[in-house]
């Protein structure tokens, strides 16, 4: 056999070895990645969420920041460490998640390893494990809103209150005699919803969210009275 055969038969053999371990560590991911479109169908169908946990494994003092709207936070450090093994045989998720059965959807950032996370779940015996791979950024770039819990919000009150054109707005959406008379977190501007729609049912006397926020790029908070 020739020098230049077997140099072609030894290319060809080092193609195929790295093909069979690419085919390989694709093999090793869990079953399960989700898209933004189902993500959101879920997410907007009550029903559904009540058999669903949506897990976001950012760390803390980003998750306070903003979240995906039903989601708990099990950051991704306190459940891997550093060498890439569980934390605690993984307490961080199974001690508020017991049902191994129930269905599960993670998502993090650019900054974890979402499908790792998720393989290691899997190996703890869960067996409805979903995984969004493009994260908190792909879900504000579809123009979705976050959920702010107390924590996050006290944080960013203090920083940007009061809001002189420094792109930031407090929102009140609760009715006039509420916003009047009941009181209102200082700085916010009362907006009923039936106004978010320009001119919709709109007396002298009120403004639109896009009379209050001229600038779509700015950063909205927005409250209400009750939980709705």
């Amino acid at each position: 056999m020739s020098v230049n055969c077997i140099q072609r038969w030894s290319m060809v053999f080092y193609v195929l070895l790295a093909v069979l371990v690419f085919a390989g560590c694709v093999q090793q991911q869990p079953d399960g990645m989700i898209g933004y479109d189902e993500l959101k169908l879920i997410v907007e169908d009550t029903t559904v969420m009540e058999n669903i946990t949506i897990v976001d494994i950012r760390p803390r003092e980003v998750w306070v920041e903003g979240y995906i709207e039903g989601a708990v936070n099990v950051p991704y450090d306190t459940f891997i460490d550093s060498d890439r093994s569980l934390i605690d045989d993984g307490a961080a998720l199974t001690s508020i998640m017991t049902d191994k059965n129930r269905k599960l959807i993670f998502y993090g950032s650019e900054d974890e390893d979402v499908v790792y996370f998720a393989r290691q779940a899997t190996l703890l015996g869960y067996t409805d494990i979903r995984y969004y791979l493009d994260g908190i950024s792909d879900w504000i770039l579809h123009g979705n809103y976050q959920v702010i819990d107390y924590e996050g919000f006290k944080t960013w009150y203090n920083a940007s209150c009061p809001f002189n054109d420094n792109g930031n707005h407090l929102i009140d959406v609760n009715p006039r005699e509420i916003y009047s008379d009941v009181g209102h977190i200082p700085g916010a501007i009362n907006l009923v919803s039936d106004y978010f729609v320009e001119n919709y049912g709109k007396e002298a006397s009120d403004i639109t969210l896009g009379d209050a926020v001229p600038d779509k790029s700015n950063k909205v908070v927005v409250y209400c009275y009750f939980d709705t």
